[in-house]
């Protein structure tokens, strides 16, 4: 199943799975939209304009759906649209991200805007991440507890079976 996943699917396949992963899923998606950002801001604040700025961001890009979401926002930029109008057209961009992208292009502060951007995608992660290392110990041994229970019950029914069927 996974094996199919990663050959049909290829780099931007996989990582739109795992994407799709209850629980950690978003934290995968946040930290690939994060990177493409951050990516993105350090472009601009060396002066590189914006759609050269996203291609470059495409292949700097480890996560191969914002990767593929970075080009494509380099072909609508390139072709005149403004870039927030082009993020809220995706659901792949966390949809906090476009007003503030929109501020950012109507205020000429867009490498800020991108900074912010960044840093709420980074702060919701972080955010996820001590939750999930708060909960995950007693989920863990809630789980442990009911396969060891389930298998306590596995063995003892065949005792109690043939104890039934003897008597």
């Amino acid at each position: 199943g996974l094996l199919c996943v990663r050959l049909i699917g290829g780099r931007v396949g996989w990582t739109r799975f795992v994407s799709s992963i209850p629980i950690f899923g978003p934290m995968a998606h946040w930290a690939g939209a994060a990177e493409m950002l951050r990516l993105l801001q350090v472009m601009l604040n060396q002066q590189v304009p914006l759609s050269e700025a996203l291609e470059l961001t495409s292949q700097g890009t480890h996560n191969a759906n914002m990767a593929l979401v970075a080009r494509w926002l380099a072909f609508g930029t390139r072709h005149g649209k403004p870039l927030a109008d082009l993020m809220a057209q995706t659901s792949r961009v966390p949809p906090p991200i476009v007003p503030m992208v929109q501020w950012g292009e109507s205020h000429n502060a867009l490498p800020q805007a991108l900074a912010d951007a960044y840093e709420l995608l980074e702060s919701r992660i972080r955010w996820r991440s001590s939750l999930l290392s708060s909960l995950l110990p007693p989920l863990l041994l809630i789980i442990v507890g009911i396969s060891i229970g389930l298998m306590a019950i596995g063995m003892l029914l065949p005792l109690i079976s043939l104890t039934q069927a003897l008597t």
